[in-house]
């Protein structure tokens, strides 16, 4: 009899949206980021860092009557510019502390938090 690979799940305990950050060349977008925390077990929680970005789409095929229609579309891609993966901590406290340091010494800015 063979035993079944056992996988975990996680819970997601918080999430926070930022105001969007400046960078300093005047040209760039605002960054806009969507922070959330999971729970992996009691003493186990680990960051995703969401980045909000704007997609224009155009259809393949077009009707006569909406010829040259096109549509923004906003969606939130995982961050790959901000080593935010690596952030495992004890409590959801911890947690979210550890990612809003890496985003304030990575951008140079200071968070003010609504949820103290």
């Amino acid at each position: 009899m063979s035993s079944k690979k056992v996988i975990h799940s996680a819970t997601l305990v918080k999430v926070a949206i930022l105001e969007p950050i400046d960078l300093a060349n005047e040209n760039a977008e605002s960054l806009k980021f969507r922070i959330e925390i999971f729970q992996w077990s009691p003493n186990r929680f680990k960051c995703k860092l969401w980045r909000e970005e704007t997609y224009r789409l155009e259809p393949t095929f077009q009707a006569k009557e909406s010829l040259g229609d096109k549509w923004d579309v906003k969606t939130y891609v995982l961050d790959e510019g901000l080593p935010w993966d690596d952030i495992e901590e004890a409590s959801l406290e911890s947690a979210f502390n550890a990612i809003i340091q890496k985003i304030e010494d990575f951008f140079s800015v200071t968070i003010e938090r609504s949820d103290r």
